[in-house]
C-alpha cells in the first residue's frame, strides 16, 4: 500500500487497522493536520517531518539564529503545502509586524501588499493568509521576540 492510500483510509479505519498502518508508515505521516493543530515546536517538528535529533542538533551560538531556524520550521508547518510565488505579484503574502514597547515587543498586526514585495520580516517567514499569521503570533510570539530582539 502507498502512503497516499494509507492517509486516505487511516481516519476511517478501525483502531486495530490504524495500529497496523502506524507500524508501517508512522503515525506522524498518517494524521492529517490542520494549521490550527500547530501550537508548539514539537507540533511543527512532527508536521514538517523533522526528527527530534535534527532539532537537538540546531544549537547555534546565538539565540536569534536558533529562533530563526525554529520560525522557518513553524511557518512551513502552518503553511502546509503552500509556498509563496515571488514572481506572482497578484498573490498576497502575509507577515506579522511588531512594535517595540518599553516592556519588550508586542504584536501589532499583520500586513499584506499585493503590488510589491517587502522583506521586513523575511520572505521565508510569510504566510498564506491572515488566519495563519494570527495563529502563528498567538502561539509563537515568544519565538519571534527571541528572533527579532537583542536581549540581555
Amino acid at each position: 500500500m502507498k502512503i497516499e492510500t494509507a492517509k486516505r483510509v487511516y481516519s476511517q479505519a478501525p483502531s486495530w487497522y490504524q495500529e497496523v498502518l502506524e507500524d508501517e508508515f508512522g503515525k506522524e505521516k498518517l494524521v492529517k493536520r490542520d494549521f490550527t493543530d500547530i501550537k508548539t515546536l514539537e507540533d511543527a517538528r512532527i508536521a514538517t517531518g523533522h526528527s527530534a535529533a535534527y532539532v537537538k542538533m540546531l544549537d547555534p551560538e546565538s539565540q536569534d539564529e536558533w529562533a530563526y531556524r525554529m520560525l522557518k520550521m513553524v511557518v512551513k508547518a502552518i503553511n502546509g503545502d503552500w509556498t509563496p510565488d515571488w514572481s506572482n505579484t497578484d498573490q498576497p503574502k502575509y507577515y506579522p509586524y511588531f512594535a517595540v514597547l518599553p516592556s519588550g515587543s508586542g504584536f501589532s498586526g499583520s500586513v499584506t501588499d499585493d503590488f510589491y514585495e517587502d522583506t521586513l520580516v523575511g520572505s521565508r517567514l510569510c504566510f498564506e493568509n491572515q488566519a495563519k499569521v494570527n495563529h502563528a503570533i498567538k502561539h509563537f510570539e515568544d519565538l519571534y521576540t527571541q528572533f527579532l530582539l537583542i536581549t540581555k
